[in-house]
């Protein structure tokens, strides 16, 4: 009886030896953009993100952070957008070895293109498929170089048909808004001061540099003067970044240009009479079982008018 139990144990340990082989076999096989590949990219995120916890940790004092200057995209190559993209991030507290950007983020990036420009991006929506749409430093390289603004804020929508000489439409303060950035490692909260001329209009928050480094999940624990207008925001529910750069043809020109993606209205609030504002946002990686849950990092807006 003994032996025979000790010989159909031994069979049944084979056979899954043998399954397990024949499946590890069809996975390897399907290693171009398959499930080895998904694995070895959460593998080496989790490595990643674990790097940057560590250098956060190793902040001992409160930290000013850089606000690095705006650039011209257009026509550049993707590549040359990475090389950009990796030179400041090898400058920020969110450095690691060997980064490279987020496929999930900048993967979609085309080469040779345009992209919407700065010099009347408050007034875009006026100047949509006019070259004039990608005239100044690229919008998005608010975003892109200063990669420490894990959030930043989306401004414009002003609708003046005379946009070259408005001063709504020409005038970057409405645009550049980012003042100064600090981390404080006793909160774990990264600062952000903005300003804007007349704190009121429409805007819009920005998650790329958040969805980069691995934070998807956002929270505004405690808002002031700023209204979440749509009845799904993130004053009442958890919400996922879903930000990337791709080709799209909103700017109106043939063949279309670069930009960030998507519409995301649960970021969406509006500022009236002048108000100074705050948000106060908790970044999760994985998505949290509770709002109360301690966040990852903390991330404070400060908007005020000049």
């Amino acid at each position: 009886m003994n032996k025979t139990f000790v010989l159909i144990c031994i069979l049944t340990t084979l056979l899954i030896v043998f399954f397990h082989k024949i499946r590890y076999d069809q996975y390897s096989s399907t290693n171009s953009g398959g499930i080895v590949q998904n694995y070895t990219t959460t593998i080496r995120n989790k490595m990643r993100f674990s790097e940057i916890d560590k250098n956060l940790v190793s902040i001992k004092q409160e930290k000013h952070l850089r606000i690095n200057p705006t650039s011209c995209y257009n026509y550049l190559k993707k590549s040359d957008i990475y090389s950009i993209r990796k030179k400041y991030v090898s400058e920020s507290i969110f450095n690691t070895k060997n980064y490279e950007p987020s496929e999930e983020v900048f993967g979609q990036i085309e080469d040779n293109k345009p992209w919407y420009g700065l010099k009347y991006y408050a007034c875009a929506h006026n100047i949509k498929g006019k070259n004039a749409i990608t005239l100044g430093d690229s919008e998005e390289s608010r975003f892109v170089n200063t990669p420490d603004a894990l959030v930043g804020i989306e401004t414009g929508g002003y609708d003046y048909s005379d946009y070259e000489t408005n001063s709504y439409c020409t005038d970057l303060r409405y645009t550049k808004i980012l003042k100064s950035l600090k981390y404080n490692p006793y909160t774990n909260t990264i600062i952000a001061n903005f300003k804007h001329p007349i704190g009121e209009g429409y805007f819009s928050l920005k998650g790329i540099n958040a969805r980069d480094f691995g934070y998807n999940y956002v929270y505004a624990e405690y808002v002031k003067k700023a209204v979440f207008y749509e009845s799904e925001n993130i004053t009442n529910g958890i919400h996922y970044f879903k930000d990337f750069l791709h080709t799209g043809p909103s700017c109106g020109l043939p063949g279309g240009c670069n930009n960030g993606s998507p519409a995301q209205p649960y970021l969406d609030f509006m500022v009236k009479n002048n108000a100074d504002v705050e948000i106060h946002l908790k970044l999760w990686r994985n998505e949290p079982k509770s709002k109360k849950d301690k966040a990852d990092i903390n991330y404070r807006i400060i908007m005020q008018t000049y």
